[in-house]
């Protein structure tokens, strides 16, 4: 596979998407580069250094840095690696931003939907199909265009369901590359919901009715795993900040 992904004009990156206080990388004994701001991911393209067989990633976790005054807030400091370690083989052609605007009409239930998206190396696609499913699979909507560097799509989607907090109702959206020959090169995928945020007569409204904020000063900590914040502490925390006040002792 990583034969095949360079041979064909692909690319390679390796992300660190949490560390604390920044990182060193080598491949195969080589310098990739330095990354601080490690509650961010740290993305460095490895695709000249790699060779068919094992490879080898060393990476030098420094306590302190320069960057530490600038993070220095109220929470225990903790170091090394303590999100996930990626990588990534991206094909010629490539989705390299999505960006999604999704609005809702309070007055026709109809849902909006602007698209704007980045592809690297454009040249080895033929066309973009953007598709966008609901919560049951069902695709409503769905469009086929010429694969330029720059795509900008639009869509109207009638009873469209509206997003809270309370009934996240997401839909999947989906660009795919092909070439000429209709092969799939690459499909990007993320989630969107439809939701219409105001401020009338100074009152912050969430799809027409009024949006109340409650929450606290939160980190990622966990008194068991420290930054790794499990699913089950994540939903124990989020309920707890959503029970009504007189019942929480």
């Amino acid at each position: 596979p990583l034969a095949a992904t360079l041979e064909n004009g692909g690319t390679v990156s390796i992300t660190f998407h949490g560390m604390a206080t920044a990182i060193y990388v080598w491949v195969n004994g080589a310098f990739v580069g330095y990354g601080e701001d490690g509650f961010t991911p740290n993305e460095f393209d490895i695709t000249e250094l790699l060779h068919d067989g094992e490879n080898v990633v060393a990476v030098a976790c420094y306590e302190y840095s320069s960057a530490s005054w600038l993070e220095d807030q109220d929470f225990w400091r903790l170091h090394g690696l303590f999100r996930s370690v990626e990588l990534n083989a991206r094909p010629a052609a490539h989705v390299a931003d999505l960006h999604a605007d999704a609005d809702w009409d309070l007055a026709t239930s109809r849902g909006s939907l602007s698209l704007d998206v980045l592809i690297d190396g454009a040249a080895n696609a033929a066309t973009a199909d953007f598709a966008l499913w609901d919560k049951n699979g069902t695709i409503v909507w769905r469009t086929t265009t010429k694969a330029d560097g720059t795509l900008h799509a639009e869509a109207e989607i009638d009873d469209a369901a509206p997003w809270s907090a309370e009934r996240p109702d997401l839909y999947e959206l989906s660009v795919t590359l092909l070439d000429a020959d209709g092969k799939v090169l690459e499909t990007a995928r993320t989630r969107i919901g439809f939701r219409h945020v105001a401020i009338e007569d100074g009152i912050l409204k969430l799809n027409g009715k009024r949006l109340v904020f409650r929450g606290v000063n939160r980190h990622e900590f966990s008194s068991v795993s420290g930054r790794v914040v499990s699913r089950e502490e994540l939903i124990k925390d989020l309920t707890t900040m959503k029970q009504d006040r007189k019942s929480v002792v």
